[in-house]
């Protein structure tokens, strides 16, 4: 009688945009997947003794519509300031590896 073959593992289809063999966390996966997302083309900041505020918002021509505003702690201020420059300077790397170089 010959011997069953176990049935290979199917691997999971890689997104574009997740990097390879990297596991998720967790609560990030959870944030990223169950977040509305809004498209704004305008931001205003204030700072506080306290708080960090910023208000986005769509402006076609004269017209501004609010979208929506975030509070944020320094701290917390902080750290989406260093999350956005590193993964901005990723993006601009990878950007100008495609463009064409002119001279």
């Amino acid at each position: 009688m010959p011997k069953e073959t176990p049935p290979k593992e199917t691997q999971k289809e890689q997104k574009p945009d997740q990097p390879e063999n990297k596991e998720i966390d967790p609560a990030v996966e959870f944030l990223l997947t169950n977040s509305n997302y809004l498209y704004a083309n305008r931001i205003s900041m204030g700072i506080g003794n306290v708080d960090v505020r910023i208000a986005f918002g769509d402006q076609f021509g004269k017209e501004l519509k609010p979208v929506v505003g975030l509070v944020l702690t320094h701290q917390q201020a902080k750290a989406m300031t260093e999350l956005l420059s590193r993964n901005l300077f990723k993006i601009e790397e990878h950007l100008s590896k495609q463009s064409p170089k002119t001279e």
